[in-house]
């Protein structure tokens, strides 16, 4: 186990500073758009003939990747559009080459060039040249895996929203989400992992008045779909309404929230928790101090132990950032020790924390 660390420290520490997914430039370029005309978007036609050779990642109104489809010639604000002859690669590919075509005068790979291209999880970063020839740009397209609740959501691993709590019994305090900012949420805690559809008396979830959701989780097929949750306070279990979004994720649900009347909790079904995501169920020590864990099944008696990383980079590293480095590193470390078996973690299992400044 010391040796495992030991050598994970190294790695990290080694590759960090050369992670084209840490260390690549932005091109914060709307016009590279496919909806853009040879000069809509911005007012004369661009060229990436003087583009230097390096890796850059989009990140715009205009798009974020690279289109797969061919591109009309006349668009991304250029007379010859580049696009991607293959798709892009998964996490698990690491840096792949592929070919750009630029479609001009109807051939649709009049020119090419080849490109490398690393899907960082949540955006892709390209190793780009110039174009053969003046007159063409590599052109950008929305990404709706980008905007996609399923992938960009926050997880609320909180315990004590769970129906069995009482008002201050798992929390030694009543919580309210009066405060909650408007975004989309996954339950994933030992409380439950999603919103019960019966009534739940007040006073219990940690709160007064509890959230449930009045009608039922929608399928897989019925996409995001708008619900009802019931307040319930005294004697009446619908003394307040409130509308949130719902979409199911196939093996778990986000929900659109948006913060709730008076001190009143979106509660959690603790029934849930060993039905909804059987592929999680095991025995495991939780690292995030008082938030639990997925309930165990009784059928595995694996222990997972907190591992401590320390990532070391002369330049600041965002959350983000660190947990991808670690998560990506630990997958690498498990596939060349054991290729059979599948290391199950998630960026949302990492916890970072900022060290004092290094002195090189």
């Amino acid at each position: 186990m010391w040796t495992l660390l030991i050598i994970l420290g190294y790695l990290i520490t080694d590759s960090t500073l050369t992670d084209p997914c840490v260390n690549h430039t932005v091109l914060d370029q709307p016009w590279r758009s496919i909806d853009c005309d040879v000069t809509v978007g911005s007012g004369q036609e661009k060229c990436d003939d003087n583009l230097a050779q390096g890796w850059y990642r989009f990140k715009s109104s205009g798009g974020w990747k690279i289109p797969d489809t061919v591109v009309p010639d006349f668009h991304c604000s250029t007379r010859a559009t580049g696009w991607l002859q293959g798709s892009h690669p998964s996490v698990g590919n690491g840096e792949v080459t592929r070919t750009v075509c630029f479609n001009k005068a109807g051939n649709r790979c009049h020119w090419t060039q080849e490109i490398k291209i690393i899907n960082c999880s949540s955006y892709f970063v390209y190793e780009l040249k110039p174009p053969p020839d003046c007159e063409a740009v590599y052109c950008t397209v929305t990404d709706s895996a980008l905007t996609d609740p399923c992938v960009n959501h926050t997880v609320l691993d909180q315990p004590w929203r769970s129906s069995d709590c009482d008002v201050t019994g798992c929390s030694g305090q009543e919580k309210c989400d009066d405060n909650l900012a408007q975004g989309w949420y996954r339950f994933k805690s030992s409380g439950g992992w999603k919103i019960p559809e019966t009534a739940v008396p007040d006073f219990h979830c940690s709160t007064h008045v509890t959230g449930w959701l009045n009608g039922s989780h929608p399928s897989v097929g019925q996409g995001e779909v708008t619900r009802t949750v019931c307040l319930s306070w005294g004697r009446k279990h619908c003394d307040k309404v409130h509308e949130i979004k719902i979409k199911n994720c196939s093996s778990y649900f986000v929900y659109e929230l948006k913060s709730l009347f008076y001190c009143a909790a979106y509660c959690t079904d603790p029934e849930t928790v060993a039905t909804e995501e059987p592929e999680e169920q095991t025995t495991r020590e939780s690292t995030r101090g008082s938030s639990s864990t997925p309930a165990v099944s009784g059928t595995s008696d694996t222990k997972y132990k907190r591992i401590n990383v320390k990532i070391t980079s002369m330049t600041d590293l965002d959350d983000e950032t660190a947990k991808r480095i670690v998560v990506e590193r630990m997958k690498h470390m498990f596939q060349d020790q054991c290729p059979h078996t599948k290391l199950e973690l998630d960026p949302e299992d990492v916890q970072c924390s900022a060290s004092e400044p290094v002195e090189v």
